[in-house]
């Protein structure tokens, strides 16, 4: 049983190939739910689910998505299915910034300088000043903000970890500026 919510129909991501999956496989049942129609999988309850697949708790699961929707889903498997729940969650517990850290950040593509706290990820002060930054980050495709650092250091917000050397790959969703920084962006 495969459960896939999206806003639209037109927003829904790898329909055809769902459709292409069940068709090859006729144990596969798929459930599509279109929340500006339907409203959203109610997770607070096991109602939703169980009318979906009765026998929920006796299942192998796998969830991905928004983080909200993680943690009521997390719940719900652990106050009715022992847990048993496997889930990839696409969002990072930051540690913070380094006192002192933040600098001006300058996105040479772009011939924009601002200034950031030692704080926010480098991708938010991008698109905070109108900077096309490349992304995947909230969709799970790790990685695709990789960008080059043209001069300075950031924080790895994840560790605390000061580093970066020019012509380094730096994720800007978890760094951040320790100093003045020069971004290729």
């Amino acid at each position: 049983m495969l459960v896939h919510s999206c806003r639209s129909r037109e927003n829904s991501l790898f329909h055809e190939e769902l459709d292409e999956l069940a068709d090859q496989f006729p144990g596969l049942r798929t459930h599509r739910r279109f929340t500006g129609e339907q409203g959203r999988l109610d997770l607070s309850t096991s109602a939703d689910i169980e009318a979906l697949c009765p026998d929920w708790r006796r299942r192998a699961a796998y969830a991905c998505g928004p983080a909200a929707f993680l943690d009521d889903a997390e719940a719900l498997f652990d106050r009715e299915a022992d847990g048993g729940l496997r889930m990839e969650r696409f969002s990072v517990d930051l540690a913070g910034g380094v006192a002192g850290a933040g600098g001006l950040v300058t996105f040479e593509g772009s011939d924009l300088e601002v200034e950031a706290d030692g704080d926010v990820p480098l991708l938010e002060v991008a698109e905070e000043a109108g900077v096309d930054a490349p992304s995947g980050c909230r969709m799970g495709i790790c990685h695709a903000c990789l960008t080059p650092l043209r001069s300075g250091q950031v924080t790895d917000l994840r560790t605390g970890e000061v580093h970066g050397e020019p012509g380094d790959l730096v994720q800007t969703c978890v760094s951040a500026a320790a100093g003045p920084v020069g971004l290729s962006l």
